[in-house]
C-alpha cells in the first residue's frame, strides 16, 4: 500500500491480523499514493507468491501513527455534522501547516488525513444530496472543495445541487467548473435526470 493511500490503516490492520495464522504473507508499504507500487516492490510482490517463505522483509509502520491516525478519522467524521465551515477552514488550515512541518510517517500519516477528508466529504455531500437535506449538502460540499479543491467531482455535486434550490443558471456555471478540473464522464452525466434540462448548454455539450 502506498504510504499516502487514505486505505493503508485497513491495510495494516489486516496484516495483523495474518500474523495470527499459519497463512504466508507478506505486507509491503511504498512511498506514494493510492495506485500501483513501483516496480520494485512489485517485483518482490510477484517473487513472494512464486517463492513463498517464512522470512519475510516486511516494511515496518509505526502503531502508535495508526492508532492516532484511527482516533483523528473518527474525530474529522463526527466534526463534519457538529462544526461548522469556518471551523473546518481553521482545521484544515493547521492540517496542511502539519504537513508543511512533519516528516517521515508522521507526514505521510497526514497527507493520509487529508485524502480521508476528501472520501469523506464525497459520502457525506452525495448522501445528503440523495436525501435532500440542502443545508447540510451545501456544507458539505464547501467542505470537499476546501479539502480537495482541484477534484472535478465537488464541482459536478454541486451543479446537483443548485438544480435542486432551482437555480439552473448557477448550475450551468458549476458543470462549466466540472468540465474545466476534468469531468468526463458522460455517461454519468447524460443519465442523470436531475441535469437533463441542462442538455442543451454549452457546459453539457462540452462534456458529452
Amino acid at each position: 500500500a502506498g504510504k499516502e493511500d487514505m486505505n493503508l490503516s485497513e491495510i495494516y490492520d489486516a496484516g495483523e491480523a495474518l500474523k495470527n495464522s499459519e497463512l504466508k504473507h507478506l505486507i509491503n508499504y511504498f512511498d506514494g499514493p493510492h495506485e500501483w507500487p513501483p516496480l520494485e516492490t512489485m517485483s518482490e510482490a510477484i517473487q513472494f507468491c512464486l517463492t513463498p517463505s517464512a522470512t519475510k522483509n516486511e516494511t515496518a509502520i509505526d502503531k502508535k501513527i495508526i492508532e492516532t491516525e484511527k482516533q483523528q478519522k473518527q474525530f474529522y467524521s463526527e466534526a463534519f455534522v457538529k462544526n461548522d465551515f469556518s471551523w473546518w477552514k481553521n482545521e484544515f488550515n493547521k492540517l496542511e501547516q502539519k504537513i508543511a512541518q512533519s516528516s517521515g510517517d508522521e507526514k505521510f500519516m497526514n497527507i493520509r488525513l487529508k485524502n480521508f477528508l476528501s472520501l469523506a466529504a464525497f459520502s457525506y455531500s452525495n448522501s445528503a444530496l440523495n436525501t435532500q437535506r440542502l443545508p447540510e449538502a451545501d456544507k458539505f460540499l464547501s467542505i470537499y472543495k476546501l479539502v480537495d479543491p482541484n477534484n472535478s467531482e465537488h464541482a459536478y455535486l454541486r451543479t446537483k445541487y443548485f438544480m435542486l434550490m432551482n437555480n439552473p443558471v448557477e448550475a450551468e456555471k458549476a458543470l462549466n467548473k466540472a468540465a474545466s478540473l476534468g469531468f468526463s464522464d458522460a455517461e454519468r452525466l447524460i443519465s442523470e435526470t436531475l441535469l437533463i434540462t441542462l442538455q442543451n448548454t454549452e457546459a453539457y455539450k462540452k462534456i458529452t
